[in-house]
């Protein structure tokens, strides 16, 4: 699977097949050059978590098996949900389109009158979908409680396979992958920090606001087009990576801790 540049750019695509689907016994935390480690890991035992963009409930049927948790989630496909409920690892579930609120009113009143406060919530490759990420950050962590945690993963748009081929102007999306023809968001490390940072300034309006703290990044990916520059260039392209590993980097992890609008955010 072409997880940078795709041939061509498949920013619409007639006939598509696209769906991710995985299942709780595919995660496994031993192995850690993969983001849902990092996430299941950072999870403490008997939480109440929120899972956000929850598809198919994969991370929260993990958590609940594994590490006693009881789950929420959100998603905006109903035909996952359906299967999420079915399967009976999640004590509720809400169809919510945090884009466009007024498609789903019923369902964000339903969730206004949740008297649960979340240890923590994840977001899984989800805020680089939203339109209006600033404001659905801070929804979904209004029921999160004071020291608890965001855990993020976002795509790496800082990664080699797309520097380099913007030099030959392409910028083609994909249906998975950086580039997926579904991100509206993109990110590097520093620039995600920095938005959560000036976002801070919004929040700090509603009581609080969140410190960063890196996890780690993952997975390491070289396309088949970074091989063929490493074959042809690869003392030039060793220059480069050493001067920033994050440019094999697929994604990046990121803890963010609620806090009080009067406390210090070290991370930041």
């Amino acid at each position: 699977m072409n997880l940078g540049n795709a041939e061509e750019n498949r920013l619409f695509v007639v006939k598509s097949d696209k769906k991710y689907f995985i299942t709780a016994d595919d995660i496994h935390p031993e192995i850690e050059n993969n983001s849902l480690s990092y996430i299941v890991k950072a999870i403490t035992d008997n939480s109440t978590v929120l899972d956000v963009g929850c598809s198919y409930g994969y991370l929260g049927e993990w958590l609940a098996k594994n590490k006693n948790c009881q789950i929420y989630g959100i998603d905006i496909n109903e035909e996952a949900l359906n299967y999420v409920k079915d399967r009976g690892h999640y004590k509720d579930v809400f169809h919510l389109d945090l884009d466009y609120p007024q498609n789903t009113k019923n369902e964000f009143e339903r969730f206004g009158q949740l008297k649960e406060i979340f240890d923590f919530v994840i977001c899984a490759d989800v805020l680089e979908h939203l339109k209006d990420p600033t404001n659905a950050l801070g929804f979904i962590s209004s029921k999160l409680k004071f020291g608890g945690q965001v855990i993020v993963s976002i795509p790496n748009i800082a990664h080699m396979d797309i520097i380099l081929n913007l030099l030959e102007s392409r910028f083609n999306y994909s249906e998975f992958g950086i580039l997926d023809n579904t991100h509206l968001r993109f990110f590097t490390k520093k620039s995600f920090v920095e938005w959560i940072k000036n976002a801070n300034e919004f929040y700090k309006n509603n009581g609080f606001k969140f410190d960063a703290k890196y996890l780690g990044g993952t997975v390491v990916y070289v396309s088949e087009f970074l091989r063929d520059i490493k074959a042809k260039y690869g003392t030039l392209y060793d220059i480069i990576l050493n001067n920033n590993h994050d440019f094999e980097i697929l994604q990046h992890i990121f803890v963010l801790t609620k806090m009080s609008n009067l406390a210090n955010t070290y991370g930041l």
